[in-house]
Formats: C-alpha cells, sequence, structure tokens
C-alpha cells in the first residue's frame, strides 16, 4: 500500500482522524454556541415580554372596567397566560433537545476515539484492508449518527 507499513499507516489514520474529529468538534461546538446563544437571546426577550404583557393586561383590565364593545374584543388575561405557558414548554423543549443532540454527538465522538484505540492496538503485520474498513465504518456511523441528530430532529 503505497509503501507504508502498518506502524506508518496507523499513524496517518490517527492523524487524519484527530483532524476530523477536531473538525467535527469544531463544527458542533460552533452550532450548539449559536444554539445557547439564541436561547439567552430568548430569555432576555422572554423578561422583556413579561414586563411587556403585565403593562398590557393591566391596559385590559383597564379598558376592561370601561366595558365598551370594542374593548371586551381584547384577550383575557387566562388567553394570554396559557400562550405565555406554551412558549414556555417550548423553551424547554429546545434546550432538552440541545442537551440531548450535545449528548449524541458526545457519544458518537466517544465511540469514534475507542475504535481508534482499537486501530491504534492492532499489531502490525495484521490485514490492512481490515483497518481501513473499520476506519470507514466509524466515519461513516459518526456521519449518519451526526446527520441524524441534526436534520431529523
Amino acid at each position: 500500500m503505497n509503501g507504508l507499513d502498518n506502524k506508518e499507516l496507523t499513524t496517518s489514520l490517527e492523524k487524519h482522524y484527530d483532524a476530523v474529529i477536531g473538525n467535527l468538534k469544531e463544527l458542533m461546538l460552533s452550532k450548539f454556541e449559536g444554539i445557547r446563544e439564541a436561547i439567552i437571546k430568548s430569555d432576555a426577550y422572554a423578561t422583556y415580554r413579561d414586563a411587556k404583557q403585565n403593562e398590557f393586561q393591566g391596559a385590559l383590565n383597564d379598558a376592561g372596567k370601561r366595558a365598551t364593545e370594542q374593548e371586551k374584543t381584547f384577550a383575557s388575561k387566562t388567553d394570554v397566560a396559557n400562550l405565555n405557558k406554551q412558549f414556555e414548554i417550548w423553551m424547554s423543549g429546545m434546550k432538552q433537545l440541545q442537551e440531548a443532540n450535545f449528548n449524541v454527538l458526545s457519544d458518537s465522538l466517544r465511540d469514534i476515539k475507542i475504535d481508534m484505540e482499537k486501530v491504534k492496538n492492532i499489531k502490525q503485520g495484521g490485514n490492512q484492508a481490515w483497518l481501513i474498513l473499520i476506519a470507514g465504518g466509524s466515519i461513516l456511523i459518526a456521519f449518519i449518527t451526526l446527520v441524524t441528530n441534526i436534520f431529523i430532529k
């Protein structure tokens, strides 16, 4: 195989895996950092919205006291509270989804690292075809897991 012995091939594959894992880790960390920033911004917006909601509800209560036909068409305090609860449930689900995706990615990276350790421990004179098959399979499994977790959910 291009004059490489098993040790050189193993070292080459380790460097390649380290580069691939490093790139995947950077990509996922940047994605998750973007998600974290979005959550922080949404939490700040939720606080702002709550203050404005209280102001709005106060205006609705005042309008209700005047009891004109136009003022009766405003949303009730119960409706606004229900919408607020639904939003909070949705935000909680988004945070759980982010944590779940991060955990799956971490598990996949750990599995790849274990596979790399197995490749590292292959003795000289071993079958190089199996070495390449294990490396390719690991990369394929990691890629499928990554795509599944990002695009399917």
